[in-house]
C-alpha cells in the first residue's frame, strides 16, 4: 500500500481554534482505525483576516415593521376564517327597494303560503295520483295508436 498524504480541509463555518481541536479528533479517530497516512493542515481564511462580526446575522426588526407584521397577520387571518370576506365588504349593494314600504307583517308572503300548502299537502294522495297518471300513460303506449 502507497504511503500518501490525506488533507483535511475544514468548511466555511469552521475557525481556527475549533479547527485545531477538530483536527486532533481527525488524527487521533485515523490512527485508531489503522489510518497510517499523515493528515495534513489546510485551514484557510484565517490568514486573511476572516472574522465573523456578524453583519449577515439581520438585527431585531423596527416597531414599525412588527406593526406592518401584524396587520398583515391579521387581514390573512380574517381571510381564513372567512374566505368571502373581502367580496362582502365590496359589493354594491342594491338600494331600488329601499324606498318601498316594508311588507305587511299581517299578510302571509306568496312563498310561505306555498311551502305551508307543500307541508299540508298528502303525500300518499299526491303520490298515488302521479303513479295512476303515469300508469295509465305506459299503458296507452303500450296499446299503441289509437285506431
Amino acid at each position: 500500500m502507497s504511503h500518501g498524504s490525506i488533507i483535511l480541509v475544514h468548511g466555511t463555518g469552521a475557525r481556527l481554534r475549533s479547527y485545531k481541536s477538530g483536527f486532533q479528533k481527525a488524527k487521533e479517530i485515523a490512527a485508531a482505525n489503522g489510518i497510517c497516512q499523515s493528515l495534513v493542515e489546510c485551514a484557510w481564511g484565517d490568514p486573511l483576516g476572516v472574522t465573523f462580526e456578524g453583519l449577515s446575522v439581520p438585527g431585531n426588526p423596527s416597531d414599525q415593521l412588527v406593526r406592518e407584521r401584524e396587520e398583515d397577520f391579521a387581514r390573512w387571518r380574517w381571510l381564513f376564517d372567512d374566505p368571502l370576506f373581502e367580496l362582502d365588504k365590496l359589493i354594491i349593494r342594491d338600494t331600488s327597494d329601499i324606498a318601498k314600504p316594508a311588507a305587511n307583517p299581517r299578510i302571509m308572503p306568496a312563498w310561505r303560503r306555498l311551502w305551508e300548502e307543500i307541508e299540508h299537502t298528502d303525500r300518499a294522495t299526491s303520490l298515488s295520483c302521479c303513479w295512476n297518471a303515469a300508469v295509465s300513460t305506459i299503458s296507452g303506449r303500450m296499446r299503441g295508436p289509437p285506431s
